[in-house]
């Protein structure tokens, strides 16, 4: 294991690397796992010059690699209740990578409970969830922050820490992750000015407007480039020209490979973006979709159209 934490630190920075990276750790340990690579070489690779280490790597995993990274995540018939309320109800979908999505509907309809599965808020009860590599339905607690290191969530109520500056509140998301100071301060500094919060990086962030402590939520989660990027009503307490920006820097994020979930109540978005993918809940059943990723809800006694999908099978 130590070998696998020592080559996950020096492999990015290989010439050619990036057609594997950035991939979840857990996921990287698989390859290596599923490719056979002598344990003598794994751990005397510093012996080794990169470019031969990576020549090795390339050649055994490159085929895993795509096959493991295309889907970026997948649910299959997932249900969750809260007592006798069901919020979601056999839902099914897969999303690759680089994909982005609208998540709507009405409140109520099991957006919230939706997302928080997916970052391990909330334990899956029926049905299989994969995110970002990492199988949510034998997650352990300790690797919880591991999912979490790929998986950024901005939250509805902000979640900022009010007596911590807005440079603060978002470089604390990459300083736990042990990214170097001029690193830290070059990034914080680019998305501050991206979301119009440059002139109010030193204010403490209890003392800014909640428009503005929204932005610094969406600042932490976007600022340590994360895999996949979940969006609880981001824009509810934003102007239409921050909203507008802000949804223009997600879809920057995304076109850098983020898979992006923005859940939202405004049709105005949705119909700005009209390559996103979008999905409709209604009473925690999926009722729209556009896209065939997607497998629309059918009471048990209700014809089946033409072309739907056998019974019980998910999206592929």
């Amino acid at each position: 294991m130590a070998a696998i934490e020592r080559l996950w630190r020096i492999l990015p920075g290989c010439r050619g690397a990036s057609a594997f990276f950035p991939l979840p750790q857990n996921m990287f340990a698989r390859l290596l796992a599923r490719a056979a690579l002598p344990s003598a070489f794994l751990a005397s690779f510093r012996r080794a010059g990169r470019a031969a280490l990576l020549r090795l790597i390339w050649r055994k995993v490159k085929k895993l690699s795509g096959k493991l990274a295309g889907k970026m995540l997948k649910l299959c018939h997932v249900s969750y209740n809260f007592g006798s309320h069901w919020a979601l109800k056999d839902c099914s979908l897969t999303l690759n990578k680089g994909d982005f999505l609208f998540l709507s509907g009405p409140s109520g309809a099991g957006k919230t409970t939706l997302l928080r599965l997916l970052y391990a808020s909330l334990p899956v009860q029926r049905g299989q969830v994969l995110v970002a590599g990492f199988n949510l339905n034998t997650l352990k607690a300790r690797e919880v922050p591991l999912l979490r290191r790929q998986v950024s969530v901005v939250f509805q109520d902000f979640k900022v820490l009010p007596h911590r500056t807005v440079f603060e509140n978002v470089a604390l998301a990459l300083e736990v992750r042990g990214v170097p100071a001029p690193v830290v301060r070059r990034r914080v500094r680019a998305v501050l000015r991206g979301l119009g919060l440059e002139k109010r990086m030193d204010a403490k962030a209890g003392s800014i407007s909640g428009g503005e402590q929204q932005r610094v939520a969406v600042a932490r989660s976007v600022v340590v480039n994360p895999q996949v990027l979940l969006a609880d009503e981001p824009t509810g307490n934003l102007d239409p020209d921050l909203s507008v920006r802000l949804m223009d820097l997600f879809m920057q994020f995304n076109a850098y490979g983020t898979t992006v979930i923005v859940a939202t109540h405004s049709h105005t978005l949705i119909k700005r973006n009209p390559a996103a993918k979008v999905l409709l809940l209604d009473e925690g059943k999926i009722t729209y979709a556009n896209w065939p990723g997607a497998r629309i809800f059918r009471a048990p006694d209700a014809p089946a159209p033409e072309n739907a999908r056998m019974p019980g099978r998910c999206p592929s």
